[in-house]
């Protein structure tokens, strides 16, 4: 997924990374870069959405930025940084065993 987002556009990604805040002017006062910004987002959140089941799509409908999406599923399937730690350490102590 991070490779056909990063396909789309470079900026793209970044929205996941580094997420999105919506400026609080209105949009005809935007610069080219909140523009690029906002636009980055949209791209982003509308690839997640068409990427994902229908399932999916209504755990993450709500949402109004790309990492909100993105968190939600990564959560979903990777588990929090302690599920993951802990999955590793199985990992890794099932290797060692093997050996």
């Amino acid at each position: 997924m991070r490779t056909f987002l990063c396909s789309i556009d470079e900026s793209v990604w970044d929205s996941v990374e580094n997420g999105y805040v919506k400026p609080t002017t209105a949009k005809s006062e935007w610069d080219k870069a909140a523009l690029a910004l906002a636009n980055a987002n949209s791209k982003e959140i509308n690839s997640i959405f068409c990427g994902v089941s229908t399932d999916e799509f209504h755990r993450i409908s709500h949402v109004k930025t790309a990492k909100e999406a993105w968190t939600i599923l990564e959560t979903t399937y990777e588990g929090t940084k302690k599920v993951k730690d802990t999955k590793f350490q199985m990992l890794t102590t099932r290797f060692e065993e093997l050996r």
